[in-house]
């Protein structure tokens, strides 16, 4: 009888860490909508946020790595979407999970943050306030002088990117709903 209490105990402790998981998720777009593709985050949450996704928290942010790492923490899964410049064509979309790898800084060579999100990331990671799950989606900009706006390539993989998430986050919902009435 001890043996399978304790059993039972541990897997109600870990059906309950697993709704904790799933339910704390960021998405957080960063960028400056005044410096053209460097806007592309903010524009992929605009177009997410009208999803209405219940239990997700969207931000827009300018990107300054402090306040990035204020935003993200309490929650168990954050998806940042930031513009890059690595050479790739532009409109390329990186997905990367940094929650166990860097985050390459080659990507951000071009911020417009004060510290970015790579050395964000990078520093939270070594106060162990990484967040349990985290992703980046780096869109390939074209421009990012002051007073462009979007380009084309960009609006449409920031498109893409927003109805990745949606489609993501809504399949963990169900998932959730499955796993809190198992």
């Amino acid at each position: 009888m001890y043996g399978v209490g304790r059993n039972l105990i541990r897997k109600v402790i870990r059906k309950n860490k697993l709704k904790t998981l799933l339910r704390r998720v960021l998405v957080i777009g960063i960028g400056n909508e005044d410096c053209g593709d460097d806007g592309v985050g903010n524009y992929v949450c605009q177009i997410f946020r009208k999803k209405n996704i219940p239990g997700v928290k969207v931000v827009l942010a300018r990107g300054n790595g402090f306040s990035l790492m204020e935003e993200w923490n309490g929650f168990d899964h954050v998806i940042a979407i930031d513009a890059v410049s690595s050479g790739a064509e532009p409109g390329h979309i990186f997905q990367l999970d940094v929650t166990h790898t860097p985050l390459p800084t080659r990507f951000f060579r071009c911020s417009t943050h004060d510290m970015g999100l790579a050395e964000a990331v990078e520093m939270a990671r070594a106060l162990g306030k990484l967040p349990v799950r985290f992703t980046v989606y780096g869109i390939e900009g074209a421009r990012f002088d002051v007073g462009d706006g979007l380009s084309k390539a960009a609006k449409e993989a920031g498109t893409r990117v927003a109805n990745k998430l949606v489609q993501e986050i809504r399949g963990n919902s169900l998932a959730r709903r499955k796993i809190q009435h198992a």
